[in-house]
């Protein structure tokens, strides 16, 4: 769909369809400078209706405070919307910092995107066209 380079090159977001799901990748560092550019992208996508949205923090490098703050609103964005919100996470700097702050539980996190949209209830990329 498109690429976005965040502040200062720090993060970068890709959006894409995988199986008729809708997936935004970042890549770099979540923190407080970058943070919005993430959020203006999931926001971005949360607001078209998606059944599902899979987060793919699979190549951050650094997440901050910042990071858990955003991904717990946009978890309950997705709810209000009706959609299902999944987070790809693998990185030891994710998943720490989602242990050490007690959100972890708060999410359904998968170690790939694969792994994600197989879990995801039946692929609504018929009842989404």
């Amino acid at each position: 769909m498109k690429a976005q380079l965040g502040v200062e090159d720090c993060v970068s977001i890709t959006t894409m369809l995988v199986d008729g799901v809708v997936v935004t990748r970042a890549a770099g560092e979540i923190d407080a400078h970058s943070v919005d550019t993430v959020r203006a992208e999931v926001v971005q996508q949360l607001d078209q209706g998606p059944p599902s949205f899979v987060l793919d923090l699979s190549e951050v490098a650094f997440f901050a405070s910042a990071g858990v703050h955003m991904l717990i609103e946009q978890s309950r964005r997705a709810q209000q919307r009706g959609a299902v919100f999944v987070v790809v996470a693998d990185q030891r700097a994710v998943l720490h910092t989602l242990e050490t702050t007690g959100v972890l539980g708060m999410f359904t996190v998968f170690p790939t995107v694969p792994a994600a949209i197989h879990a995801l209830p039946a692929r609504n990329a018929a009842d989404h066209a």
